[in-house]
């Protein structure tokens, strides 16, 4: 699996909708002729769905019925008491994880570190709601991988300075504030231990 297939399909898992056109909430009935598309673009470097099956017979003994993954992830949900798409996306994760992880090489958590790097190159000096949102959806990014990701030094950064910048705008969220030199700091503290421990 490539780095770009750990990218797509992790983001495919959160947002299925943006990948089968399906805009109903808990409608993803398309994933399935998604996924078989996918896996056909990806000429045999990918193979997520057939991972998927096979973690299913693995798991709970049951082979891809003639009518497809979704049929066979929904007997298996069943012996859990859960919805099939529930299992899908804990399995899918579990396998974007395994993949990431092998050979110790944290593929998928490196590539959402070097963007978050990225990202806090230039430290503005003012945000108002519309940084806040987008720090918060680089955060949930961050957060949301199951892999190996964050340390508890680096977490505890990113709390603080979501913290702090929610309090500054909480008054006037669309007005721009100046960043205060306590921000500031842990901002620039956050981008040298990220540094470093990207280094190890």
């Amino acid at each position: 699996m490539r780095n770009y297939d750990l990218e797509i399909l992790s983001h495919f898992l959160k947002r299925p909708g943006m990948y089968t056109g399906e805009h109903l909430a808990n409608n993803n009935r398309n994933v399935d002729k998604f996924l078989m598309a996918y896996d056909l673009g990806a000429n045999g470097e990918c193979n997520f769905r057939e991972k998927l099956s096979a973690k299913i017979v693995q798991k709970f003994g049951i082979h891809m019925p003639s009518e497809g993954l979704i049929k066979q992830f929904e007997l298996a949900a069943n012996q859990l008491n859960i919805d099939w798409f529930e299992l899908f996306v804990k399995e899918g994760n579990e396998i974007l994880s395994e993949e990431s992880e092998k050979n110790g090489k944290s593929r998928f958590a490196k590539i959402l570190r070097d963007k978050f790097l990225k990202y806090l190159e230039e430290i503005p000096s003012e945000i108002n709601v519309n940084w806040t949102v987008n720090w918060n959806s680089k955060v949930n990014q961050m957060t949301g991988w199951e892999g190996k990701n964050l340390s508890s030094d680096e977490s505890n950064l990113i709390l603080e300075i979501s913290e702090l910048t929610n309090k500054l705008i909480a008054n006037d969220i669309l007005a721009m504030q100046p960043l205060s030199n306590l921000i500031i700091e842990k901002m620039n503290n956050l981008v040298t231990l990220l540094k470093r421990n990207n280094e190890r």
